[in-house]
């Protein structure tokens, strides 16, 4: 097992900012890395919810399906990759910070197998960085559009004020 963390702020309510984190297809359009996002399951996000996300990564096009692993608005939601050898999750804290939210991020990276624990010894700091840099890059994205500085602004029609009204 591997990990690291980061964290970041955001100038929005946690309600707010959960609200977008909760709904990846929602939020697709405002992530620049991201190719496609698409709900593999139907009815309002939660634990098990599944989507399918394809993005530019280490200069490779890379498809995965991501499954919702913890959801609890507005503190907290994590979600995660299974492949056969290795695992991967990156799990999102959210706290009221001031007038706005503190995000704390934890990415965690297993092997599943002798051959995919290996791999993540040897791979990790590579994978690790990866995975972090593109997180980082999506939260910006996000930061972006909750705070109005580019695409739609906070409290325009299209973005959620809540979970509830993320997938409804």
């Amino acid at each position: 097992m591997a990990q690291t963390h980061f964290e970041t702020r955001f100038a929005a309510a946690p309600e707010r900012v959960f609200a977008v984190l909760a709904d990846p297809v929602g939020t697709s359009v405002h992530l620049q890395h991201v190719e496609a996002l698409v709900w593999l399951t139907p009815g309002p996000v939660g634990v098990g919810s599944r989507f399918r996300e394809t993005r530019r990564m280490l200069g490779r096009e890379n498809t995965q399906e991501l499954t919702i692993t913890r959801f609890d608005p507005p503190t907290r939601i994590a979600m995660g990759v299974e492949k056969p050898s290795i695992s991967s999750s990156s799990e999102f804290e959210l706290a009221p910070d001031g007038a706005g939210t503190r995000v704390r991020v934890l990415i965690d990276v297993r092997g599943r197998t002798l051959g995919g624990k290996i791999l993540a010894l040897l791979f990790f700091p590579l994978l690790a960085r990866a995975i972090q840099s593109a997180v980082r890059n999506d939260l910006e994205d996000l930061r972006a559009t909750i705070e109005g500085r580019g695409g739609a602004a906070s409290g325009e029609e299209g973005l959620p004020d809540s979970a509830e009204e993320a997938r409804g």
